[in-house]
C-alpha cells in the first residue's frame, strides 16, 4: 500500500523549551479534555505513547481494563516483554515507515516535520477491529502525535513517565546502548510529549492513573493494581 505523505518546511516544530513534567495530580499540561467535562465515550480516541522502557505496555493495558479497546491485533508478545506489548502491529508498522521517510527511527529520532498527513486512507484499516472509546498504543506516537492528529482531529495523548536512569539502565541491559544515549532519548521523547501537551502517569507508582481513568470517561477496574508485576519490574533506582 502506497501511503500519500507531504514533507515540507512551512510546519516546523514548536519550541518546546525547557522540560517540566508534571503528573497528573500535581497539574495536566491541556491534552484537549476541558477541566469542566470528559469527552464523549462514543467519540474517544486515546493515544498512548511516553519513552521506551517507561511502562507504555503496563498503561494500555490498564486502560484497556477499564473499557480502552486496543483491537485484537493488540496482544501479542516477545520474549523482552512476556505480559504483552498491547498495541496494534500496524499502527506500529505505519509509524516506522513515517519515521523512516524522514531518515528517522524510534531510537534516531529527529524532529520530523510534516506539513500535512495526507494519511487518511488507513483510517478503516486501523479502525476495522476497534469500537469506540478506542486505543491505539506504540511509543513511536510520542515523536508522531502530530502526524496523527490528521487522521483523529480530537484524539488525546497519554504516557507513562518514568525515573530516566532506570529507562537508561533498561535499555543498556536490553538493547546494549550507552548510559547517555538512553538519557538522551528519555529527554528528546519526554520534550515531544510535552510539546503535544501529553497528560502524564507516574510509572510504577501509577500516580494519577485512577483520575485519568476517571477524566477519559472510562471505568475504574480493580484488576488493573493486579496487573503491574513488581517483580518484573528491573533497573529501580530510589
Amino acid at each position: 500500500m502506497r501511503i500519500p505523505i507531504d514533507f515540507g518546511p512551512e510546519t516546523s516544530s514548536a519550541s518546546l523549551g525547557e522540560p517540566v513534567i508534571q503528573v497528573h495530580g500535581s497539574g495536566y499540561a491541556s491534552s484537549g479534555l476541558e477541566e469542566s467535562g470528559t469527552p464523549e465515550r462514543e467519540t474517544l480516541v486515546v493515544m498512548i505513547g511516553g519513552m521506551h522502557r517507561s511502562g507504555t505496555s503496563w498503561l494500555a493495558k490498564a486502560l484497556s481494563l477499564c473499557g480502552l479497546d486496543l483491537g485484537e491485533r493488540a496482544n501479542w508478545k516477545a520474549p523482552d516483554n512476556e505480559k504483552g506489548f498491547w498495541e496494534d502491529r500496524y499502527f506500529v508498522e505505519l509509524n516506522e515507515f513515517f519515521l523512516g521517510a524522514q531518515n528517522a527511527a524510534w531510537d534516531n529520532p529527529t524532529d520530523c516535520d510534516f506539513k500535512t498527513a495526507g494519511i487518511l486512507p488507513v483510517y478503516e484499516a486501523l479502525v476495522s477491529d476497534k469500537t469506540h472509546p478506542m486505543g491505539f498504543k506504540d511509543p513511536r506516537v510520542s515523536l508522531l502525535f502530530g502526524l496523527w492528529q490528521g487522521v483523529f482531529p480530537d484524539a488525546v495523548l497519554v504516557a507513562p513517565v518514568r525515573n530516566p536512569m532506570e529507562v537508561a539502565l533498561s535499555l543498556q541491559a536490553r538493547n546494549g546502548f550507552d548510559i547517555e544515549k538512553g538519557l538522551g532519548l528519555w529527554e528528546h521523547y519526554n520534550k515531544s510529549l510535552i510539546g503535544y501537551g501529553c497528560r502524564f502517569v507516574e510509572f510504577p507508582t501509577q500516580v494519577g492513573l485512577d483520575r485519568l481513568v476517571d477524566d477519559l470517561g472510562l471505568v475504574w477496574n480493580p484488576a488493573v493494581t493486579e496487573w503491574l508485576d513488581a517483580d518484573a519490574i528491573h533497573h529501580t533506582c530510589s
